[in-house]
């Protein structure tokens, strides 16, 4: 069965469009991870076409993405000329046209090889072009230069393009909702990206080599991540932050310290160690949530460091 998201793209790329394809969902919930590992492969092998991610992660200005879009074109054609330097090439040129001036009046350099859209030119227009981490980008760039950078992509240079992003973050970080032309002009269809949780859970657990660990996981730990539980249902906010996997793998890695310790010291098949493993895991998910949204630090514990054990107190 064809995943959704795979279908949508593919009937993006194959249609007539005037807009770019927008990929949301929840902040961390692996859509990158998805277009890497299900996408990519799928579109290269059943429409033979090359698609490319291009992260915005730290661009300073909106003249630097055709660079980035070319590094990203070059990497995926042939890893092996990754280190082809475009910039240093691009910077040759500008010294040529510095000293030869009379060079430009016949022939324009800059659109064939330049710094700036002009690169373009050594991309096929049949490569799809998806740009992510645009939320990383929206305290240094307005929003608006960057999606008026993807509309002539679209727009005048026919290129499909695709952009993952969360939607209703880019919106409240917006200074003035009413210039926001993201809907409006840039993007034509919006896909919603809903993660596979559980899939996600075993694959991170599957990682470790430790088979009680493993099963101790599949069988109990699983419960706090299923539809099923009583949170998942009553707060979206609970499954928006077990959906993450940068939380999943940050709570996991550290319950697997204490997993590990206890499998050495005593039979975690006991009731009354699954019971404590039960607790210890609930309370490090629950923890590790709150850490990544930093609602807890070293200097603010709320109290954490005060709790003392019943059998301690005693």
């Amino acid at each position: 069965m064809i995943h959704p998201i795979i279908e949508g793209i593919t009937n993006y790329i194959n249609m007539n469009t005037s807009g770019a394809l927008m990929i949301t969902g929840y902040w961390g919930c692996g859509k990158t991870y998805f277009m890497k590992n299900e996408v990519i492969p799928q579109v290269k092998e059943k429409l033979h076409k090359e698609i490319i991610i291009v992260s915005l992660f730290g661009l300073n200005h909106v003249n630097e993405i055709p660079e980035r879009v070319l590094y990203a074109y070059c990497n995926a054609l042939d890893n092996s000329n990754s280190s082809f330097n475009w910039r240093t090439i691009s910077n040759k040129v500008g010294l040529l046209l510095k000293n030869s001036p009379k060079l430009n009046e016949f022939v324009d350099l800059n659109k064939i090889f330049g710094k700036g859209e002009g690169l373009y030119n050594f991309i096929s227009k049949d490569t799809i072009i998806c740009f992510d981490d645009l939320e990383r980008i929206l305290n240094s760039i307005d929003v608006n230069e960057v999606l008026g950078a993807i509309n002539q992509l679209v727009e005048n240079l026919q290129y499909k393009v695709i952009v993952v992003a969360n939607e209703d973050f880019i919106r409240q970080s917006s200074k003035n909702e009413n210039e926001l032309i993201f809907k409006e002009k840039v993007v034509e269809k919006t896909l919603v990206f809903t993660p596979d949780t559980i899939d996600i859970f075993q694959k991170i657990v599957s990682s470790y080599e430790s088979e009680p660990f493993i099963s101790y996981m599949f069988e109990k730990a699983v419960k706090l991540i299923e539809p099923e539980n009583a949170l998942h249902v009553k707060s979206e906010s609970y499954r928006k932050n077990i959906s993450n996997i940068r939380i999943l793998k940050f709570a996991i890695e550290h319950f697997y310290c204490v997993f590990s310790y206890y499998a050495n010291t005593y039979d975690v098949n006991a009731n009354d160690i699954k019971l404590k493993l039960n607790n210890y895991w609930a309370f490090i998910l629950a923890v590790s949530i709150e850490y990544k949204l930093n609602n807890i630090s070293f200097d603010d514990d709320k109290t954490l460091s005060k709790y003392i054990h019943n059998d301690i107190a005693k």
